[in-house]
């Protein structure tokens, strides 16, 4: 994420205020069962609950407010909240409430565990209800885990929802918290849109709308739009682990005339603060010194021959590659999307094998559209990146 990416430390933050119980109407029940999944759909709530198939017989959670639950699959809903409220209700179908429980997350700059980090986890009743409170939120994620092989994180920047080990989750407002791109299941990064919401790279504000993030035809599209006073930005995350390898993405934008407070990282790997392989566009003089607008990036950056700078040329069409191995990582760019750069095509490309190689096992692969400092473009219009495809090869 180049020379201001750092994520903010974990933090909790108690905020609240009380509402009263309301009841959940449920309108309609489906289940997706390609997919190991099922679905609930509240047209009062616009609330998405998403289960995946439990190993075990379900034993509990049949009362009246399961009633119109079919089959065995394992589902959580939540009692529409009042804004700010700040407690919460819902039910569990189809589980053992002896082994099974609930865990909420609030999200407002990133997602914290309610109501405390040192009580996770909410008991959910023989007839499937189960209550709780929460701080102050802008959306809310509603898993159901077993404690036995999941444990919540205090806070947690991507949405808990895609977490290993969950067994259903419902989120509300309903938003999408994945999408698919080349294969590969990638998460949506958003933020709260409350003052104080931001998060890091910047900080700005982030976003989940097809308005800023969706696939089409072309590919994945990341677009920066201005929403009253507020910018969101926007990004997505591999699921997925992938290591050492080769990894490719296919670039159909010209990225040689932002404006100098816009960054687009087409491809970056994170792993943890302090380890990130990154290559970065932006406007000459923003993140990007003059007279250059592109570079690679082996964080932290502050350590002499961390960063390579160059000057990307005028074109919609290029390919950005890192090949990260043990003992050393190789950045190319080159105009085309020929699988390797062709004899004229290579726009520049940096071999760092110094000591600040990241591991492989936390790694994820990122790509990202924002705002230096937080601060508005310039230009006063937002930005866009498409992204053709994108390609691992180990």
């Amino acid at each position: 994420m180049g020379i201001l990416r750092f994520y903010k430390p974990f933090r909790f933050s108690p905020r609240g205020s009380i509402f009263g119980m309301i009841a959940l109407r449920r309108r309609a029940f489906r289940c997706l069962r390609v997919l190991g999944l099922s679905v609930v759909l509240s047209a009062t709530v616009g609330l998405i609950s998403s289960c995946r198939e439990q190993g075990s017989t379900p034993v509990a959670g049949t009362g009246a407010r399961c009633g119109s639950v079919s089959g065995a699959q394992a589902v959580v809903a939540l009692d529409t909240p009042a804004a700010g409220a700040s407690q919460l209700s819902g039910s569990a179908c189809n589980v053992d409430p002896n082994s099974i429980r609930v865990v909420v997350y609030a999200l407002t700059n990133e997602w914290y565990v309610q109501p405390l980090t040192a009580a996770p986890f909410t008991t959910i009743s023989a007839d499937g209800s189960w209550a709780t409170s929460t701080n102050p939120w802008s959306s809310l994620v509603v898993l159901l885990v077993n404690p036995a092989s999941y444990t919540p994180a205090a806070t947690e920047i991507t949405n808990p929802a895609l977490d290993p080990g969950v067994i259903a989750y419902a989120e509300y407002p309903a938003a999408p918290a994945s999408l698919s791109f080349s294969g590969y299941t990638w998460g949506i990064k958003a933020t709260g849109s409350a003052p104080g919401d931001q998060f890091d790279p910047g900080p700005n504000f982030w976003s989940s709308s097809s308005s800023v993030v969706n696939v089409a035809a072309d590919g994945l599209h990341l677009n920066m739009i201005q929403s009253g006073s507020q910018w969101q930005c926007a990004e997505v995350y591999l699921t997925q682990s992938l290591g050492y390898g080769t990894y490719t993405v296919q670039v159909s934008s010209n990225l040689s005339q932002l404006d100098p407070n816009v960054v687009v990282s087409p491809l970056f790997i994170y792993a943890a603060p302090g380890q990130e392989l990154d290559n970065e566009y932006s406007g000459s003089g923003g993140l990007v010194p003059k007279p250059d607008d592109a570079q690679f990036v082996v964080q932290p950056y502050t350590v002499p021959g961390n960063i390579s700078y160059y000057v990307q040329p005028s074109t919609t069409q290029f390919s950005s590659q890192i090949v990260w191995r043990a003992n050393e990582v190789t950045f190319t760019a080159w105009n085309g999307w020929s699988s390797a750069p062709a004899p004229g095509t290579l726009i520049d490309q940096w071999t760092y094998s110094g000591a600040y190689i990241p591991p492989p096992g936390q790694d994820r692969v990122h790509i990202n559209l924002w705002l230096l400092n937080g601060s508005a473009p310039l230009s006063g219009a937002g930005g866009q990146v498409v992204i053709n495809s994108f390609a691992f090869q180990p």
